[in-house]
């Protein structure tokens, strides 16, 4: 009886809900087919309302936005959804929403304090920070720390904006909704080409250690020409390490050539990136390296093993979030039988979640 009595209660809050939400074709106010605007390095999708944008915020993770007190849009895997009701936390069947200004803040300590404007931080690794700036004007700026480009980034304008890992919404002064999305290579860490006159082989130097090139094709993942090789001589470049043969540039897309799957590639991570050239290694286990603290020298750290990895890109719409509407230009072609040198994730590639940030 009692478990009758529960299903019962179960089947009415989810009519009480689905009550409250409409169907994404009845989506409050916000066009369906959004515009695109490349700049390069990141792209911007302006998603037109025909009334004004009041104020925006998150339930559940997912993007909400408010028109009137009792107007909402929830978007949800790239749909919008219509929410009525002065509580649309509670008509979705959650028990609270994060507003936009409850978003904006910069953690004591935060390497963003730097920035007299900075209004919110993310972490993106233990050591890498994104910082967002709003000027009283209105004006949103990125900066990467540490810093891998000369300037900050000027992103767009507006009020209530939400920066999410590498994503950036806000209300444009025109009222309507506009999300930057950051692509792979404005994170991409210093790298260096380094050869000396009396050798054909070129080395990439990153992090004061320098791995061999094998080949053009995994030149070309990191750089476009060849006109970025610095000569050295032979005592400078034996100054670094020699590790190992470098990889491909993480983050690159691949295809082989005997099927249209594209691939995002993920390297194997390594303490001399982490740590830098000075690394000593006390163990080497299967599943993670024992390190010295470079910091505190006595102490060890434990960094654990990333496997290298290929993960399948299921729709081109995850490929245009993740690396922009240019992102078939920047695809490196394997023959089919490089393939079995690859592991094959069985997870997907998610754009949320599985850029790497090194």
């Amino acid at each position: 009886m009692k478990k009758t009595i529960l299903i019962v209660l179960l089947i009415l809050i989810l009519i009480g809900v689905s009550a409250n939400i409409s169907h994404a074709d009845d989506s409050a106010h916000i066009t369906q087919a959004p515009e695109l605007f490349d700049k390069g390095s990141f792209h911007i999708v302006r998603y037109k309302s025909d009334v004004p944008i009041k104020a925006l915020g998150l339930i559940n993770g997912n993007l909400l936005i408010t028109f009137s007190e009792t107007e909402h849009a929830w978007s949800f895997k790239n749909t919008f959804a219509a929410v009525n009701g002065a509580d649309p936390a509670k008509a979705l069947g959650y028990p609270s929403m994060q507003t936009a200004e409850s978003l904006l803040s910069v953690p004591k300590k935060s390497p963003c304090e730097k920035f007299k404007d900075a209004v919110s931080a993310v972490a993106l690794t233990d050591t890498k920070t994104l910082c967002l700036s709003a000027s009283p004007g209105g004006d949103f700026t990125l900066h990467f720390l540490p810093a891998v480009k000369d300037k900050p980034i000027s992103i767009g304008f507006g009020k209530h904006p939400i920066l999410e890992k590498t994503k950036v919404s806000w209300i444009g002064y025109d009222g309507n909704l506009y999300i930057a999305y950051l692509h792979p290579n404005l994170f991409a860490s210093e790298a260096t080409v380094l050869k000396t006159k009396t050798s054909p082989t070129v080395f990439l130097l990153r992090n004061g250690v320098r791995y061999s090139i094998p080949d053009e094709q995994n030149y070309y993942t990191w750089f476009d020409s060849f006109k970025y090789v610095t000569i050295t001589d032979a005592k400078k470049l034996a100054s670094y390490p020699l590790i190992k043969k470098s990889t491909f540039k993480p983050n690159t897309l691949i295809r082989f050539d005997d099927a249209p799957e594209i691939y995002v590639y993920q390297p194997a991570n390594d303490p001399y990136l982490v740590f830098g050239k000075d690394t000593k290694i006390t163990e080497d286990k299967p599943d993670k390296w024992v390190v010295i603290d470079p910091k505190k020298k006595t102490a060890t750290v434990n960094l654990l093993k990333r496997p290298e990895l290929l993960r399948r890109a299921l729709s081109p719409s995850d490929l245009v979030m993740a690396f922009g509407p240019a992102w078939s230009a920047h695809i490196t072609k394997l023959k089919a039988e490089q393939k079995s040198q690859f592991v094959i994730s069985e997870k997907s590639f998610d754009p949320t979640k599985d850029i790497l940030f090194e």
